[in-house]
């Protein structure tokens, strides 16, 4: 719709791409390296009238002319963007005029063999052929929805204030150069005459070192052939011009590229380079991009003589109603799937909110379909994939009906995906229930009298217990009501007698804490950031590391205290202002109250996980910056971090901690392992060893003890999977706190 409405605003939009006085650099000639294609047609599909005539003349008849090197590839490759790569001409009503060929097994030389093959016509390129065709292609475009594009790559002359581009048989000479040159107002006129809706003309010419040798041609000019033309577009109405350089400068070739140096950037800006605008290639974006790359080719390799003085200059420049700037060329495929990428994650983010405690439990989607649709957002496509983001973006701000809607629209979807129909969750819930006021941990006791881990029946469930983050002031209200319960052993137990069973490889919530602990598998990976320090590590054994940070409610219900700093977040934030000390004692005291309780198994302690331990469940299996890929744009919606987390107004905004599960995990069910607060590692901080290791553990000893993640305070680099910090065992920070995990006494 969008690029409908843009194009209808600008009935005659004329694309001008004046590339004034070429220099060439004297370098060995080499083929320009294939660049892939990073972006799709901005429509589905041409309209019919739509046409195109590219012509390229390297070599004319004039002998006083200067024959030109990489017209014929300009032309080319052109023709090859709009009729195979953007799909906005028909090959069949496109005619390329062709003076020279290009290199033999040269990319150009495949683009025409396949421009040939698809119909695409060769027409010689004298002045009357090319008057007669642009005038049967302006007679023959005749709907608003017609593209009519025009490339001419030559030179460029004027005479008697009038300008010319030379036709492979054009010749000099005052009176002989108005009857053999190809007039620009002629074209202008003709280009009018069309009805087609938009219009595109793209002007390579007005070179310098036309004519050979210092002959001098009486009333013909090289001088001034930028300014005539430039005074010529401005008269003509309906137009946009985007030009190569301003008068008096220098339009640069560079023969390691195959073209100009402004159409060298402009094909790459119009083939995903430029920045795209809401995913389009724009008008205008195509003009900043090629703007900004030719003056910093120019800058690299135009550098002042040995004598000092400046070499000419290029600065292309934009002249058109600004309306125009906005006209899509293309979509970028990259920019396309990263708007794809943020609107699942947005998506699921409503989800998540709409499976919180904030809302009775008669009322909430079931948790269980957070984890279909987070598979269904994964392989569908489609017709099908939009429909499921509309109805998931329906959810923001949802009602009980709108959730209601959600529930019964995927009953039907998920039969069409092959999901099969499981037995309702098993879903612990307090007796009473407030909304905004969660209960962690409350739970009924299990009717078996033997001790028993509680099995969380699937990593959806426990979603039940997040505080998403739209109900962030809901969650901070959770203060007032201190609801954590930390449950005694049953009188008269006596744990030494009590042999655990073997520990089930699942996922369980640590009873009366309502701390939920995530089972992660052995495995084997890259561990660093950079090359000077990847090294292979093994993980030997699986271990539980906790889905989220330990909260403040948690800490408050074993230790009796808060500590935190930012207390008024609510019992659902992240407790912080402990040190790596204080968290020993939390966990020596956990785990003799889990051993007395008989809920210890052998072998088992609760501790903070080791660095590569850490590393090896933020990453998840990847290999990127991040556990969700590279780009940093993406991080928002997995992490609280300096770039989203403050609130307040000017000098009274503060970075601060949030609810932990309000933003979306890793792969493998982990929330807030990036950002929110650092969190404390076992291990002392050192250099990585230089060989494969199994199970490291740090340095013996050190000044300081590892931190990873990234806080809510600390840059995007931060919050890498990679990123190592380090503190003095015993300091406390209002942006530190832990995560915890049950792992094997046999690892250190």
């Amino acid at each position: 719709m969008m690029f409908v409405s843009k194009f209808k605003s600008v009935l005659k939009a004329f694309l001008v791409l004046l590339c004034l006085s070429q220099l060439t650099i004297g370098v060995d000639s080499q083929e320009a390296s294939d660049r892939g294609v990073s972006v799709e047609p901005a429509t589905e599909s041409f309209s019919q009238g739509s046409s195109g005539l590219f012509i390229g003349i390297n070599e004319f008849d004039e002998t006083d002319l200067d024959p030109l090197s990489f017209a014929v590839n300009d032309a080319i490759s052109q023709a090859y963007v709009f009729v195979e790569e953007l799909k906005l001409i028909p090959a069949g009503r496109c005619w390329l005029g062709l003076s020279g060929k290009p290199n033999p097994g040269s990319k150009w030389e495949r683009e025409l063999d396949e421009l040939k093959v698809a119909g695409v016509q060769l027409l010689t390129p004298n002045r009357l052929d090319i008057l007669r065709k642009l005038a049967d292609l302006a007679d023959q475009t005749r709907d608003a929805s017609d593209l009519l594009v025009v490339s001419v790559s030559s030179h460029g002359l004027q005479s008697r204030e009038t300008g010319y581009f030379m036709a492979k048989n054009s010749h000099l000479g005052p009176f002989i150069l108005e009857n053999s040159g190809v007039p620009l107002k002629a074209v202008i006129d003709l280009l009018n005459s069309s009805k087609a809706g938009k219009s595109l003309l793209l002007l390579d010419a007005c070179r310098n070192n036309v004519i050979r040798g210092e002959r001098n041609v009486s009333g013909i000019s090289t001088d001034n052939t930028a300014k005539v033309f430039k005074q010529l577009f401005s008269a003509s109405t309906g137009k946009v011009v985007l030009a190569s350089c301003d008068e008096g400068q220098v339009s640069y070739e560079d023969a390691r590229l195959g073209h100009g140096v402004f159409s060298y950037y402009l094909l790459q800006g119009i083939r995903g380079a430029a920045e795209p605008q809401d995913y389009y290639i724009t008008l205008g974006g195509l003009s900043d991009y090629v703007s900004s790359q030719v003056s910093e080719w120019v800058f690299q390799n135009k550098r002042p003589t040995s004598d000092g003085a400046p070499q000419p200059r290029q600065d292309p420049w934009f002249r058109g109603p600004q309306v125009a700037r906005s006209i899509p060329l293309a979509v970028s495929v990259q920019a396309k799937e990263d708007d794809l990428e943020g609107r699942k994650n947005n998506a699921l983010e409503y989800l998540l909110a709409a499976t919180s405690y904030r809302f009775q439990l008669a009322n909430r989607i079931e948790s269980k379909v957070y984890e279909e649709v987070a598979e269904a957002l994964g392989k569908t496509e489609g017709d099908q994939l939009e429909a499921i983001l509309r109805a998931l973006e329906d959810l923001k701000d949802a009602d009980r009906l709108d959730r209601r809607n959600f529930t019964r629209f995927w009953e039907g979807e998920r039969r069409s995906l092959g999901f099969e129909d499981s037995p309702e969750p098993v879903i612990t819930e307090p007796v009473e229930e407030a909304p905004g006021d969660p209960v962690i941990g409350e739970e009924k006791e299990p009717e078996k009298s033997e001790p028993q881990i509680e099995i969380a029946e699937s990593q959806a469930d426990k979603q039940s217990t997040q505080t998403p983050e739209t109900e962030e002031s809901s969650a901070s209200e959770s203060q007032k009501q201190d609801a954590v319960v930390v449950e005694d052993p049953e009188p008269g137990t006596d744990s030494t007698s009590i042999l655990a069973a073997e520990m089930p490889k699942e996922d369980f919530t640590v009873k009366g804490l309502g701390i939920e602990m995530v089972w992660i598998e052995p495995g084997t990976f890259g561990m660093g950031q950079y090359d000077s320090e990847r090294h292979q590590v093994t993980i030997s054994q699986g271990f539980w590391l906790g889905k989220y940070e330990v909260t403040q409610g948690q800490w408050k219900a074993l230790m009796d205290n808060n500590p935190s700093r930012f207390d008024e977040q609510g019992l659902h934030a992240p407790v912080e202002n402990v040190s790596w000390e204080d968290v020993q004692d939390f966990c020596k005291k956990l785990n003799e109250r889990e051993l007395k309780a008989g809920r210890l198994p052998k072998g088992y302690a609760y501790r903070l996980p080791t660095e590569a331990q850490w590393e090896y469940a933020c990453r998840a299996g990847t290999e990127t910056f991040y556990s969700f890929g590279d780009s940093e744009k993406l991080l928002k919606y997995y992490a609280w971090y300096d770039g989203n987390s403050a609130t307040g107004f000017l000098f009274g905004r503060e970075r601060h901690t949030h609810p932990v599960g309000q933003k979306l995990p890793n792969s493998w069910g982990l929330h807030d392992i990036h950002g929110n607060v650092w969190e404390w590692c076992e291990d002392w901080y050192g250099d990585y060893p230089s060989m494969p290791v199994t199970d490291p553990s740090g340095p013996p000893s050190g000044s300081g003890r590892v931190l990873r993640g990234g806080s809510m305070d600390y840059f995007e680099l931060s919050c890498r999977s990679a990123y190592r910090d380090w503190y003095p065992q015993s300091i406390r920070l209002n942006n530190i706190g832990f995560r915890l995990s049950l792992r094997s006494a046999s690892v250190r």
